[in-house]
């Protein structure tokens, strides 16, 4: 009992340091997101958002989408859900979403109804490990 209450413990205090160790911001003039890691590494992807997307700070909380099927970050205002990312959303063809999001230039990223769309391989593999909690800031437009 006392190494399974151990191993919990020290679960708990690593997800508040990695919390504690990780910036997460969108920049929507720049229509990026950008993972810095406190041992320097950063990390900078296009994203497709909305012209309704908030600006401000917002704790991240994990959550699957029964609609899109599949999880997604939602951004916390208090008790409040405002709006998440999640990956790429590629439910209406017309508005060719992956040609927006390779796209060299941001004006063409703003399609969605407000979430923030990343590439699927960005998502997965690294804001899906990011621990609950974690403040997200968007910069205004």
């Amino acid at each position: 009992m006392g190494s399974r209450l151990y191993s919990i413990a020290f679960i708990l205090i690593m997800n508040y340091a990695v919390a504690e160790d990780v910036y997460l911001m969108v920049d929507k003039k720049l229509a990026t997101i950008t993972v810095n890691y406190s041992d320097s590494e950063t990390i900078t992807k296009p994203i497709l958002l909305g012209n309704n997307t908030p600006s401000g700070d917002f704790k991240i909380k994990k959550m699957y989408s029964t609609r899109l099927n599949e999880p997604m970050l939602v951004f916390i205002d208090g008790d409040e859900f405002v709006t998440a990312i999640h990956p790429l959303w590629l439910g209406n063809p017309r508005q060719f979403r992956v040609t927006r999001l390779n796209s060299p230039t941001p004006a063409d990223n703003y399609v969605t109804n407000g979430c923030i769309n990343v590439d699927p391989n960005f998502f997965y593999t690294v804001l899906n490990e990011l621990p609950d909690g974690i403040v997200l800031k968007i910069l205004p437009k």
